[in-house]
């Protein structure tokens, strides 16, 4: 996103893979972004009340909607240490992928 002009400052995480917390840790170390959690079960439900709340008037706006329905519980914070750590990695991962792509391909066909 932030490569097409759409800087992203923090992430919001629902559904089964929000209910661990190593892999909400792990997505703010490697995203080196906050990860929020809703304060209830929310997702797609959720999406669909505030849409509807804002569409019969409840609310003057999706915006104020959201202000007014959705709450957030624990949060997750990146550490710059280990953000540097998967950073690394990943520019490691970039510099190898052109000479490997052939190879990645060949195992993946191995596996099917």
């Amino acid at each position: 996103a932030a490569a097409d002009g759409f800087p992203v400052s923090a992430l919001a995480c629902v559904g089964g893979g929000a209910r661990s917390a190593l892999w909400n840790q792990i997505k703010a170390d490697v995203l080196d972004r906050p990860v929020t959690l809703p304060g209830a079960a929310s997702g797609a439900a959720m999406g669909d009340a505030i849409v509807a709340a804002a569409g019969a008037g409840l609310y003057p706006s999706i915006e104020a909607a959201v202000a007014g329905m959705v709450t957030t519980g624990p949060s997750y914070q990146p550490d710059p240490a280990r953000a540097r750590v998967y950073d690394d990695f990943y520019r490691i991962y970039r510099d190898l992928y052109p000479a490997l792509r052939a190879s990645f391909r060949d195992l993946a066909e191995v596996r099917a």
